[in-house]
């Protein structure tokens, strides 16, 4: 028997697969409602956070945006990416999300495949040299923006009144 599945926009489907029709608990009476983004921080924590989407958000809100969100007991505000939209969370309370701090796509569909890749299959050596080709793309890039940024400062200047 074939049954139908959702679709999902993710950037790590294996966080959060989804699960087959029919298996999910139903919502609870107090359960929040959705949609919900989960949210993988800047901080070093090696969890995802489901956050509540404001409605004011939820028309803008895609994946691989970096957001603002509420952390710990005194909510202080950190950056992360949304990693994938739910209609549904496991969690009995969770925080709204405070902002998209920058509209456009950060993680664009290369950078998904990239962080999906098994890296299982690749020696010591050939890992190496993929960090050592990415540091080197980083370098690069960083590169380019801080000529933007002295282009743009300069221009800024010559326009000061």
């Amino acid at each position: 028997m074939l049954t139908a599945r959702r679709s999902m926009h993710t950037l790590f489907p294996e966080v959060h697969p989804p699960r087959p029709a029919g298996t999910s608990p139903g919502p609870r009476a107090d359960a929040p409602s959705g949609p919900f983004a989960v949210v993988a921080l800047e901080q070093g924590i090696d969890r995802v956070l489901d956050y509540a989407i404001p409605p004011r958000l939820a028309p803008l809100l895609q994946v691989g945006q970096r957001v603002r969100v509420p952390l710990g007991k005194r909510n202080r505000p950190t950056h992360g990416y949304v990693v994938s939209v739910k209609q549904t969370t496991g969690h009995p309370s969770v925080k709204k999300l405070f902002e998209i701090e920058d509209e456009r796509v950060l993680i664009n569909p290369a950078l998904r495949e990239l962080a999906r890749e098994d890296l299982e299959v690749y020696a010591v050596d050939e890992l190496e040299d993929r960090i050592a080709a990415l540091k080197a793309e980083i370098a690069r890039t960083e590169a380019r923006l801080d000529t933007k940024k002295a282009g743009r400062s300069a221009a800024d200047s010559l326009f000061k009144f």
